[in-house]
């Protein structure tokens, strides 16, 4: 086998272009799409519960902050994706638009959209970025002008467009009447005629032998998961029951017979409220724990023993019927969750192989006279600096785009600007910027014809990678 053929083929292993990769930050000039976040069915009020909460473009610290909202702020949340709520814009939030793709109208305070697809960027008091993509509009859609920038307007955010919060600053006060129309009917009446809004004159005296008492509960939204399936405090009703004591029954003496002990009755079965004020114990017990540690399809058997049962009133009903819909909802956010940890496991698994065959590769190499770089390409200034050091792009000689950051204090980057260079060190994460960065251990100047012969790279640029797959094919 030939040297070229094996560098082709060690290639072909499984490295692939850094360009692949997500990226949450890149140039001013570029648009940043977020991972989509649905609409939950429960939409509802929150208050904001510490000082000077970030606000985020996205559903992630690496996407920049809009504004700052402070203690007892309320936003109203409607999604949720992990740690991060999904929220509507608060007051004092805008939004950009190109001014090209807008026709002013009348005093110049509304426009026209122009053209389809236009992308809606989210606007900040705090960061001069505006490349995170809230929504887009269509010709035709109109937008309240606020002000302009530089090439962009300020508008009011449009219908579609949300801002992020993460969690634990919020906490849950109240369900919205207007919530999605696909929740049940039940849940919608549960929510709407719970016992702590409504008073229930409609439920039948309790037993003589039971006596009832209503608390308020609710899971904890942390329990959640991406679909927000809890209820806020203070919306719901539990039934806890204690049952009166029974007089002893006893069995007549008859004289003349030896006398016995009173016969005792066997205990009456549970009532459906009592079994109601276990069930809850149950699921308040249950909410405390992680979402992978929760038995939740046994107690959703239970709750559905009950459902229909005569002996419960029918705001009980309501409650249980919310419960089921909420456990449903837990148990394939349980399943999602579950299955993303087997396919990190699997994917580390695969990590540690494919660095084994790296290594491998890199061994054979070294008996060799190629030269071998952690990366190849054209050396580019970056507009994003962050964190300590200056940032660079190493870019796609085809295309212009970045194929991998690097981060250097070493001037003898400025002189290899616009340059195809190779760079020898260890790619890691970023923390901060949640992007894939090279800190160089050396570069140097690098023939790009070269490239998949006596150069070979563990990232190499797209178009250098076709151009080594039709050379590997015979040009064909």
């Amino acid at each position: 086998m030939s040297f070229r053929s094996l560098v082709v083929g060690a290639l072909a292993l499984g490295i692939l272009p850094v360009a692949n990769l997500p990226v949450t930050k890149v140039l001013a000039q570029d648009a940043v799409q977020p991972p989509p976040v649905e609409n939950s069915k429960y939409h509802f009020e929150g208050t904001v519960n510490s000082g000077s909460v970030y606000i985020r473009s996205g559903p992630g610290e690496g996407y920049y902050a809009t504004q700052k909202l402070d203690k007892g702020a309320v936003v109203t949340v409607v999604g949720i994706k992990f740690e991060w709520l999904k929220i509507v814009p608060p007051d004092g939030s805008y939004s950009y638009v190109g001014s090209a793709f807008v026709d002013r109208q009348g005093d110049g305070k509304t426009g026209i959209i122009n053209r389809d697809d236009v992308n809606i960027r989210a606007g900040s008091d705090l960061d001069a970025m505006k490349t995170t993509v809230q929504t887009r509009l269509n010709k035709g859609d109109t937008v309240e002008i606020l002000g302009q920038e530089d090439e962009y307007l300020k508008i009011k955010p449009p219908e579609g467009a949300y801002l992020y919060v993460n969690k634990q600053f919020v906490d849950a006060t109240r369900v919205l009447p207007d919530a999605d129309a696909t929740v049940s009917d039940s849940a919608a009446d549960a929510v709407a005629q719970s016992p702590a809004t409504q008073p229930d004159n409609s439920a039948p005296a309790p037993s003589p032998a039971v006596v009832t008492t209503v608390t308020p509960t609710a899971p904890p939204v942390s329990q959640v998961g991406p679909t927000i399936d809890a209820t806020p405090p203070a919306m719901l009703a539990a039934a806890t029951t204690q049952p009166m004591a029974a007089a002893p029954s006893t069995q007549p003496t008859v004289a003349g017979a030896p006398s016995t002990q009173p016969a005792v009755a066997a205990a009456p079965p549970p009532s459906a409220e009592e079994l109601f004020g276990q069930f809850e114990s149950t699921f308040a017990d249950m909410s405390k724990q992680s979402l992978a540690d929760q038995n939740i399809d046994d107690l959703t058997t239970k709750y559905q023993s009950i459902q229909n049962a005569d002996g419960l009133s029918d705001n009980l009903k309501r409650v249980v019927d919310l419960r089921i819909a909420t456990l449903k909802a837990r148990a394939d956010n349980k399943a999602k969750l579950l299955e993303a940890r087997a396919m990190e496991k699997d994917a580390a698994e695969k990590e540690l192989a494919l660095q084994a065959e790296q290594q491998e590769l890199a061994e054979r190499l070294k008996q060799t006279d190629v030269e071998i770089y952690t990366a190849v390409g054209t050396l580019q200034p970056s507009s994003l600096q962050l964190g300590g050091g200056t940032l660079y792009r190493l870019t796609d000689p085809g295309t212009g785009r970045t194929v991998i950051y690097l981060r250097t204090t070493d001037d003898k980057a400025t002189s290899m600007m616009g340059q195809f260079i190779g760079v020898r060190g260890t790619p890691t994460n970023d923390p901060q910027l949640s992007l894939r960065v090279l800190t160089p251990t050396d570069m140097e100047t690098v023939d790009p014809a070269k490239v998949n012969g006596t150069v070979a790279a563990e990232i190499i640029p797209p178009s250098m990678l076709a151009r080594q797959a039709s050379a590997s094919t015979g040009g064909n």
